[in-house]
């Protein structure tokens, strides 16, 4: 998955996308739904996750355009029909899910992680993956291996 967010952080994004595309990527990534739908109308045709958080806002841009959201909680599909949770293919939406093990920017907290995954489940919604984000990956290995062990913990009865 090549990451595209931001613009390509700064660069032309659709020249990064069709050049990692092209050099192997299978899917690309961005950080928000506007930016899905931009590579979208642009004739790009991989899979797109949104890093983002999806609001209820979104959610037809995501079901237009096959996008996978990332979910931190389930706001968005609350007041929303089960029926009505599919791409326009008839697929049912599929989410990424994010945990937060000490980011504290984005993520479902732990011990809620379960009453998430039920109320997808309940919505027909497909996780495609239960994802966390480290907090700083290079620099402080203890603080990594804290959040790995949260991560692990929390998602063992999802595995």
């Amino acid at each position: 998955m090549a990451v595209v967010k931001g613009a390509a952080y700064g660069s032309e994004v659709l020249g990064v996308a069709t050049a990692a595309l092209e050099a192997g990527a299978k899917e690309l990534a961005v950080a928000t739904v506007s930016e899905g739908v931009f590579l979208c109308k642009q004739g790009i045709s991989a899979p797109i996750t949104v890093l983002g958080n999806l609001s209820a806002e979104e959610l037809p841009d995501v079901l237009t355009h096959h996008l996978y959201p990332t979910l931190s909680w389930t706001r968005a599909l609350q007041d929303v029909h089960p029926d009505t949770l599919k791409y326009l293919n008839g697929c049912p939406l599929e989410v990424h899910v994010e945990v937060d093990t000490g980011m504290s920017r984005f993520g479902v907290q732990p011990e809620d992680l379960p009453s998430v995954m039920a109320t997808l489940e309940k919505l027909g919604v497909k996780v495609r993956s239960i994802y966390t984000h480290f907090q700083s990956a290079i620099t402080q290995p203890q603080l990594n291996k804290r959040q790995y062990d949260c991560f692990v913990a929390a998602t063992e009865l999802f595995l």
